[in-house]
């Protein structure tokens, strides 16, 4: 496969499954994990680390923290920034800490690639994707130095869930405003309140309001109390079994 530049995975497991099942005689293949809810800390880093994984840094915080531990040159990685689709990226006023940062590393300590995610891709004359290709280009110049898209109506305060329509979550639970009054959408349990699943679910994240006590990290509960089945059920106009059968391997269970 000389003309491939990598493969692209959702999670940490799906990158060390992939990296076992291609063998020793392709380790040079790069895998590349896209994982940008979870904070970075040092365990993903030794993770990546054991199974040759690219990782994508895709917050301001999240690179903090990896040079502050040294990662740069420990594991490969790519940087990802937010061009406009205001859901995951490292601010793009933000990369002129990386450069600095950077500046006098030597070449291993360098990002393989810089990536961003274009909020309507099926469609590139949008003005939308325009604006980001736009900033896109200018972040290239920037580190040359080295070798369906909805609205709200309204400003909300969003958190990032690790959770997608691959892991079994229903995308007629997302927050689509359909001209009605009220938009009909799914609920999860976070920081003690309700939020609302916002915009459209995507294979592996999902958008929901949140409040200012939640926190990087807090956990949310989609299926099960305070969150009724049967209310969610009838968000996604089907049956609670449906629900519960459609989780995919994706989802770690517990039995007790």
């Amino acid at each position: 496969m000389p003309n491939l530049y990598g493969f692209g995975v959702a999670t940490l497991e799906e990158g060390r499954d992939l990296r076992l099942t291609l063998g020793e005689k392709n380790t040079q293949i790069k895998i590349i994990i896209f994982s940008g809810c979870l904070p970075w800390c040092d365990s993903i880093g030794y993770f990546c680390r054991k199974f040759n994984l690219t990782a994508v840094i895709s917050s301001d915080e999240d690179w903090l923290v990896f040079y502050k531990h040294k990662w740069p040159g420990r594991i490969s990685y790519e940087l990802k920034f937010n061009t406009g689709m205001n859901r995951l990226g490292i601010n793009l006023d933000f990369s002129k800490n990386i450069i600095q940062n950077l500046k006098n590393k030597p070449v291993k300590c360098h990002p393989q690639g810089v990536l961003s995610h274009l909020s309507c891709a099926e469609n590139p004359g949008f003005h939308l994707s325009r604006q980001q290709l736009w900033h896109f280009e200018e972040l290239i110049k920037y580190f040359s130095v080295f070798d369906g898209i909805r609205f709200p109506k309204k400003k909300h305060r969003i958190a990032v869930l690790a959770i997608g329509y691959a892991d079994g979550l229903h995308r007629s639970l997302g927050g689509i405003n359909n001209g009605n009054a009220a938009w009909s959408c799914g609920k999860v349990w976070l920081s003690e309140k309700f939020c609302s699943i916002l915009g459209i679910i995507n294979m592996d994240l999902c958008v929901v309001e949140c409040s200012r006590a939640t926190k990087v990290g807090d956990d949310a509960v989609i299926l099960g109390p305070p969150i009724d089945i049967w209310e969610q059920a009838k968000k996604a106009h089907t049956v609670p079994y449906e629900l519960l059968t459609s989780l995919s391997k994706r989802v770690k269970r517990n039995y007790v």
